[in-house]
């Protein structure tokens, strides 16, 4: 009885010890495998006094694109630093790619904002913009026009409001034409004017 004792509780200790090791293999194996995941290869490693500081990107690897998200396309013009700014609903071919992916595929871009709703894409390019307008005066009703001519032409659009309706002031201001940088601030502009 005695060796039928000692067989039971050799057994069992042999069974806890088995099951601890194996528990702590697979924690281990995890905590690396975790580690390896959410702790990439540095982007860069600045060395100072002999000390290393990482700097790490996380990609937003959670997030995609659905089709209800919206792309922003931000052109951003250096000599004078405007910003044109269009807007769409995501592409077919653009569902369900990663903010790598964009990345990747918009290598000339700058993703500024990437989550689910929206993404937001920005273009540096050399020079002026040709957002430059003035409002004036066309057969009585406000009018915008290009500085630049576009396609030969500086008129962009004629609205339906008289001028006449403004005060004095206003009028000779338009007779003389107000200029106005940024389609941003033509709509501002154009909203006061004619309400």
């Amino acid at each position: 009885m005695k060796t039928t004792l000692k067989i039971i509780i050799f057994t069992f200790f042999f069974i806890v010890a088995a099951a601890g090791s194996v528990y702590l293999g697979f924690t281990y194996v995890n905590r690396r495998y975790a580690h390896e995941e959410h702790y990439p290869e540095p982007d860069i490693i600045i060395s100072n006094d002999n000390q290393d500081v990482e700097i790490i990107t996380l990609p937003n690897e959670g997030v995609r694109i659905t089709a209800n998200t919206r792309l922003i396309y931000e052109y951003q013009y250096e000599e004078d630093s405007i910003i044109d700014r269009t807007e769409e609903d995501a592409p077919y071919f653009l569902i369900n790619k990663t903010e790598e992916d964009i990345r990747e595929l918009y290598n000339d871009w700058d993703v500024l904002k990437f989550t689910e709703g929206e993404v937001v894409l920005r273009r540096t390019i050399e020079g002026m913009s040709r957002q430059y307008f003035y409002i004036g005066v066309m057969d009585g009703y406000i009018a915008v026009f290009y500085q630049n001519p576009i396609n030969g032409s500086n008129l962009k659009e004629i609205t339906s409001t008289p001028y006449s309706i403004l005060p004095l002031q206003e009028q000779y201001k338009l007779l003389k034409g107000v200029e106005v940088a940024g389609e941003e601030n033509l709509i501002r502009m154009l909203e006061d004017y004619t309400s």
